[in-house]
């Protein structure tokens, strides 16, 4: 043993030292103030070339390190505006490893000479990849979410922004909360020309950022820091507009930058889809769905449940988002608004407080029609025919608040809170008829429902960070307290026809859930030797949960039934846990390691009583290992290994033995014999750029393997059936939990994007490959889903001019499904999407906009229009001196082919939907834009003590 590891040691040291070699360090200052010269260009170039082999830059303390591992004879250029350029030629054989720079500052102006290739579009310190917002050009008026889609290694996939292959969520603007968690709000709403940085990284908990000990549970993060002169003033919009159909929006946003003191107010209100404060998107859904909807959506019952995970590493800070309205399918109106303020208080700024409201509601109308083959056996198949139709209004208001203070140098208190209130009006009526392959009509049902719910969650998490006299050694304390109250109500009549003849029956719902969770977290920290640290976390909790489920049955509609004690209870759960752990962490040179596990320990009980009482009682107890490799061997270039596990106790509603049958052709049952599911993950990552040449090559993948997974069961009865004492009808489904191993999925993504110089662009291309294994049980025996989705794609994005920006896009993807059971239910399809955008600017005052997308899918009906051909423009007009206000005439969805049509292949099932969508309008719009910044320099440095730890 003691000579592995006397090996292992020595190959670390080699490989340090290898990468250690052919270095330049130095110190770049002024000549005559001997100050430091910061973001100074350092570039190598060959003797006989014009092109930097490798590039550096000076870091705020005039601080270089550019490696150097040159062929022949180089040139050390230092190149910064103001002063001359300095420059020495270095013999391959005699290549120095300090020299200091010392720049003469020129009093005349002086023409910028670039050395080409050094522009650097991307820089890395530490965790964080730095882009520079002056290295891509957008139009006049982008927002920010245009300027992040032209950055290598940033996408966006159906909605959704991707920073290297993983979503964003969460922005920060100059390190400081910008409504919560909300990633849209500021993207959309901040202008591209107020960014001077984006910075990209893996935000911590701010625990594990005081600690030093990445627990894997991290969130991607992107940090906007605002240009120096627009850091005081203010700037927004409003707008307002009508169209055909009935169509308006209006709404607007007002941003006050005072150095640390940040106010921004935000409001919308339309009847066009827009629910994110956004007013420049193509509306309606292509090729996708978000599920069944009102037809075989998830009872309230069922939705009311508990879970809890807990992972190998620390538990990661969660909270939920602050500031986001989910997007739904059908066509919708909102009505939102939205504040938020940030600054510093105290004498020394050393408390940063923010804050944020929002409140919205959105109207939603919905209308559905499904078909679907259900592959009972090979010999037998049940088609389903239904259609549905929901209004449904939605009303939520949250707050969230953070207080981050230092009390002196060593001691620092955070303190956040969140309030939830959410309320929901909905009124559907659906109908569903069952047929077996022989054209016999197995069920036929219809059904009315009435529902309405409240919701109201309060979160608050104290955290006290003590550094102890001796570097390296700390002390956190950490409790959080969490509740939450849930109340519904629902009338459904359903009217049902069988073989056995025509039965109907009322079930009148009322359901109260109420959550009380008290939780601390300690944490101790100890130096060791002199790259070394340990790591000691202790957490206690006890929660309280309390679920009633009551439901009354009754045959006559309008007439109040009794309560069934089959399809209601008194749920009791208390559950105890206590997890322990240690880590040790190892930094040096360019290495990174940290290693630990937690012991963790559930009681979990629930007492069930209604007329009759009935106990569930189990432990769970697992080890959760866990480790995280970091190497860096240039500045420019990380690799990183983790490897983590967690936990997943069953929700309540899946282990209690309650039977919801709210949805008569689908009927659910709890599994109280289930087991925590045991999840392994590991994540590779490679960042690469090249500051010289202008490229970014990214590569991550992501792993993920389950045991004792939570999985469906699903039993479709050929004939009555009794199951567990429960008469199931011919053609109805009965559905339940079951643990079964053997879930797999895994991810690989690829990213490489280039300077196109010629033509001013940037050239990205992408490589995606998921997997996804999922057992089940189908009429009891297993069936295997293996899922390959490939995709790449190329984007070419302008790069030009504010006057003239365009992309163009192609994503191919093949969809690959098998099923150990159904091989007649095996299909293979491809989706083809392309997409175009041109906004030019001309005769001063003209803009001329155009999207454009086509999107083919051959797994849908080729009746049904597999090609979606999406085309809105507008023409816009600017007036006034600066050009501030805007009337545009637009045209959404020209050759009015929006469709909500999908396909959705589960585990032995084939299901195509088509929902209502929003289609051909036209609308006038009318714009104002303000701004106005004051002139001098910063006066909003943050202290070191608020300095991002990330």
């Amino acid at each position: 043993m003691n000579q592995f590891v006397s090996t292992l040691f020595l190959v670390l040291i080699s490989s340090v030292s290898i990468f250690a070699q052919q270095k330049i360090a130095g110190k770049v200052t002024d000549s005559k103030k001997n100050s430091p010269v910061g973001r100074a260009v350092i570039a190598l170039v060959y003797t006989d070339e014009n092109q930097a082999f490798q590039t550096a830059f000076s870091d705020f303390e005039g601080k270089y390190q550019i490696s150097v591992n040159p062929k022949k004879d180089f040139y050390f250029k230092v190149q910064m505006m103001g002063y001359a350029n300095f420059e020495r030629k270095i013999s391959v054989s005699n290549i120095p490893s300090l020299l200091n720079v010392k720049l003469v500052n020129t009093q005349t102006k002086i023409k910028e000479v670039e050395i080409e290739g050094t522009r650097a579009r991307a820089t890395i310190k530490d965790d964080t990849i730095i882009y520079d917002a002056k290295a891509f050009k957008t139009h006049k008026d982008a927002n920010v979410e245009d300027l992040v889609k032209k950055m290598p290694g940033i996408t966006t996939e159906g909605g959704t922004l991707k920073a290297q292959g993983e979503e964003v969520r969460k922005i920060t603007v100059d390190g400081q909360e910008f409504f919560g968690d909300d990633v849209n709000v500021a993207l959309r709403n901040l202008p591209a020309e107020t960014i001077d940085k984006v910075e990209v990284f893996d935000g911590q908990s701010d625990r594990a950022s005081f600690t030093g000990f990445n627990d894997g549970n991290t969130t991607k993060t992107i940090n906007l820091k605002t240009k120096a002169g627009m850091k005081h003033g203010y700037f927004g919009k409003v707008y307002g507009g009508g169209g055909t159909e009935s169509t308006f929006q209006g709404g607007g946003n007002m941003n006050y930058f005072d150095g640390d003191k940040r106010i921004s107010i935000l409001g919308l209100a339309n009847n066009i889809n827009n629910l994110n404060f956004s007013t420049s998107e193509i509306i309606g859904a292509v090729s996708g769905s978000s599920g069944m909807g009102g037809m075989q959506g998830r009872s309230m019952m069922r939705n009311m449940g508990f879970g809890m995970r807990v992972a190998g590493g620390n538990r990661g800070g969660g909270g939920f988002s602050n500031f986001t309205v989910s997007n739904q399918d059908g066509v919708n109106s909102a009505y939102s608004f939205g504040a938020n303020y940030v600054d510093r208080w105290g004498k020394n700024r050393n408390t940063r407080l923010s804050s944020s409201i929002f409140t919205n509601r959105t109207d939603n109308v919905y209308n559905e029609i499904m078909n679907s083959r259900n592959f009972v056996n090979e010999g037998n198949t049940l088609f389903t025919n239904g259609n549905t139709d929901r209004k449904q209004t939605l009303f939520n208001t949250r707050f969230n608040s953070r207080m981050e203070t230092y009390l002196d140098a060593n001691n620092s208190i955070v303190w956040t809170n969140a309030l939830n209130l959410s309320e929901s009006n909905s009124y559907s009526n659906s109908k569903i008829v069952n047929t077996f392959q022989n054209n016999s009509r197995a069920f036929e049902n219809n059904q009315t429902s009435d529902n309405t719910s409240q919701n109201v969650s309060f979160s608050t998490n104290f955290l006290y960070r003590l550094k102890l006299k001796k570097a390296g050694r700390t002390f956190s304390f950490n409790p959080i307290f969490d509740i939450t109250r849930q109340n519904g109500t629902s009338i459904q009549q359903n009217n049902s026809t069988t073989a056995m003849g025509i039965s109907q029956f009322e079930l009148n719902n009322n359901s109260t859930q109420w959550s009380n969770t008290v939780s601390a977290i300690f944490s101790y920290t100890e130096p060791s030797g002199k790259f070394g640290q340990w790591l000691l976390t202790y957490s206690p909790s006890i929660a309280y949960k309390r679920n009633e489920v009551i439901n009354t049955y009754s045959e006559v509609f309008g007439t109040p039934g009794d309560i069934d004690s089959n399809l209601s209870n008194i749920l009791q759960n208390p559950i105890f846990y206590n997890i322990g752990g240690v880590s040790y962490r190892l930094q040096f040179s360019k290495w990174r390691f940290m290693f630990g596990t937690n012991v963790q320990n559930i009681n979990f009980s629930a007492q069930n009583n209604v007329y009759n009482t009935s106990a569930i009682s189990q432990d769970f107890f697992g080890i959760l290992p866990y480790f995280n490799i970091q190497f860096q061997p240039q500045k420019m270039f990380k690799i990183r290994l983790n490897y983590t596990t967690s936990m997943n106790t069953p929700s309540a509603s899946n282990i209690q033995p309650l039977t919801d049958i709210s949805n008569p052709q689908s009927i659910f049952r709890g599994n109280p014999n289930l087991k925590a599911e045991y999840n392994h993950n590991l994540f590779f990552q490679f960042i690469k750029p090249n500051l010289a040449k202008g490229t970014f090559l990214f590569f991550m993948s992501n792993m993920n393997y389950t045991q004792n997974k939570n999985a469906s069961s699903n039993f479709t009865a050929l004939n009555d059936t009794t199951i567990a004492n429960l008469l199931i009808r011919k053609g109805v489904q009965y559905n339940t939990i079951v643990n079964l191993d053997g879930n797999f999925n895994g991810m690989v993504f690829g990213n490489y994007t280039t300077p196109i110089k010629s033509i001013k662009s940037n050239l990205s291309f992408n490589a995606n490959v998921n997997y996804n294994r999922s057992p089940t049980l189908v009429n009891n025996i297993e069936n295997i889903t293996n899922n390959w989705t490939l995709s790449n794609g190329a984007m070419l994005s302008s790069n030009i001019s504010e006057d003239v920006d365009f992309s163009l896009g192609y994503n191919p993807k093949y969809i690959i499904n098998t099923y150990s059971q159904f091989k007649n239910l095996e299909n293979n399809f491809w989706i083809h999407s392309l997409t175009s955008n041109l906004k030019i600017t001309f005769l001063k005052h003209f803009v001329f906009n155009s999207d454009f997308s086509y999107n083919y899918n051959s797994q849908i009906d080729p009746n049904l229009n597999q090609h979606v051909f999406l085309l809105g423009s507008s023409v816009a007009y600017k007036m006034l001196k600066k050009r501030d206000l805007e009337i545009k005439f637009a045209v959404f969805d020209l050759f009015d082919q929006n469709r909500n049509i999908s396909r959705n292949v589960n585990e032995n099932m084939i299901t195509d939907t088509r929902i209502n969508a929003l289609n051909r309008y036209f609308m006038l719009t009318a714009t104002y834009n303000f701004k106005k910044f004051k002139s001098g320099g910063d006066r909003d440095e943050q202290n070191p003590m608020f300095r991002m730890m990330h």
